[in-house]
């Protein structure tokens, strides 16, 4: 809250001098700047857009072992499904050729999916046993970026020499078994030519285990029968994480480690077991080409927690009192709220009421005034066509506090009481009691 401001008279000079940087101030406010590939919503359209593709590499391998120690062998059904391929029974299979859907996209973003699935099922006679794995070994999922100029003109409209994008993770493990038992003849599933039951007690079981990863984020599931069980776990990223690639000859990649591995088992000792038991494990990942707006400044002020200052030296003479007339022209506005700002859009520094309040709900994120990266919204594992409203990124630092000082400079801290990394001063709360010091 502005609570005084003295203002001795200034020369013409200084007066001149200071309307020239405030008007030189303003005007660097006003007209941001604007990235070729990425702008703020609703400004300046881009100069070229990106295509995504994703595509994967790497191996799939299922096995499957069955054992009887009484009576006929009854050979279960062992099936898999990697992405859009299918292996019948024990064997392997190159993921070169899975397709992705949508296989690419211009829309600005897009979900890589990568989902492993397998079932196990049949008749056991008697005491059969049998076990069935699957594993993905070198599994990758590959985004490639290709730059598409404005008109295609390439002279123009050349490729960015590097790109951020947004990236988010999940993986989703299921495990799923049931296991009934049978021990007379002619009940269902029981063939007459079987041999005949044996009565009496018998047991049986099924189990299965599931585990998938995605670069480091993975999780797993398991299930147990005779009695039905079923299990689903899932985990994922809190937010998206900011990715910078390298762009070469207007292309650039991102890949992410893939895995998955299942455990099936079956033991049956009555005369007929029927037994289903299904695993699955899927990978998502939702990559966009992210956007920023450029916030109120320029390159020369990274590193500024929201405040540039420049003088003018103009001393004056009031009433007998030295006072200086040297206003401190500061391009950080003295505000509670984000959001757009009316005229001046800045500060002539005068005395503020010094007090430490709650950052606003959004809080401001372009703490080094650089931009303020932004994605737009949709669910998880379903980013290919991503729409309004663009959420601001939060970085590693999210305001919580805030002293606004003198010259409207804001010295923030997180909800924890640190500080950001240009501030050297220190709040310690105890006792009801805020300190500040250094």
């Amino acid at each position: 809250m502005l609570t005084r401001c003295l203002v001795g008279r200034p020369s013409s000079r200084g007066r001149m001098s200071f309307y020239a940087v405030l008007f030189a101030s303003l005007l660097c406010l006003a007209v941001p700047r604007v990235s070729r590939s990425q702008s703020a919503p609703n400004g300046p359209v881009p100069q070229g857009s990106w295509l995504i593709e994703v595509s994967y590499t790497g191996k799939a391998q299922t096995t499957l072992s069955e054992h009887i120690t009484q009576g006929t062998l009854k050979p279960g059904t062992l099936t898999a499904s990697i992405a859009n391929l299918n292996i019948s029974g024990a064997g392997s299979v190159d993921l070169y050729p899975a397709v992705n859907s949508p296989q690419s996209t211009s829309a600005g973003g897009i979900t890589g999916s990568l989902g492993a699935d397998m079932s196990y099922y049949g008749n056991a006679a008697y005491t059969q046993t049998g076990q069935a794995t699957l594993n993905m070994s070198g599994v990758m999922m590959l985004f490639t970026l290709h730059w598409q100029p404005l008109n295609g003109d390439w002279n123009l409209h050349p490729a960015p020499k590097s790109i951020i994008v947004c990236v988010r993770r999940r993986v989703t493990c299921n495990a799923s078994t049931w296991f009934h038992y049978l021990t007379t003849v002619g009940s269902s599933g029981l063939s007459p030519d079987d041999p005949p039951p044996v009565y009496g007690d018998g047991s049986g079981s099924t189990g299965v285990s599931v585990t998938g990863a995605l670069s480091g984020l993975s999780t797993s599931a398991s299930a147990a029968a005779p009695d039905d069980a079923t299990q689903t776990v899932a985990t994922q990223d809190e937010k998206f994480s900011l990715r910078t690639l390298d762009i070469s000859e207007g292309v650039t990649k991102i890949q992410f480690d893939v895995s998955a591995s299942m455990q099936m088992a079956m033991f049956n000792n009555w005369p007929l077991g029927i037994y289903h038991i299904h695993g699955s494990a899927v990978s998502l990942v939702d990559l966009c080409v992210a956007g920023f707006s450029m916030s109120r400044f320029g390159s020369n002020l990274e590193g500024v927690s929201g405040g540039h200052t420049d003088k003018n030296e103009d001393p004056s003479f009031t009433r007998w009192l030295p006072l200086a007339f040297s206003p401190a022209i500061s391009s950080q506005p003295f505000r509670t709220k984000p959001g757009a700002l009316p005229a001046p859009w800045g500060n002539v520094a005068c005395a503020y009421s010094i007090a430490m309040r709650r950052e606003a709900d959004p809080p401001n994120y372009d703490l080094d005034g650089q931009s303020i990266i932004y994605v737009p919204t949709g669910p998880y594992g379903n980013f290919n066509a991503p729409t309004a409203p663009y959420n601001p990124l939060p970085g590693p630092f999210i305001p919580y506090y805030v002293i606004t000082d003198a010259n409207g400079d804001r010295l923030v801290f997180d909800q924890n009481w640190k500080p950001y990394d240009d501030i050297h001063s220190k709040v310690v709360y105890l006792a009801g009691r805020l300190t500040l010091s250094s």
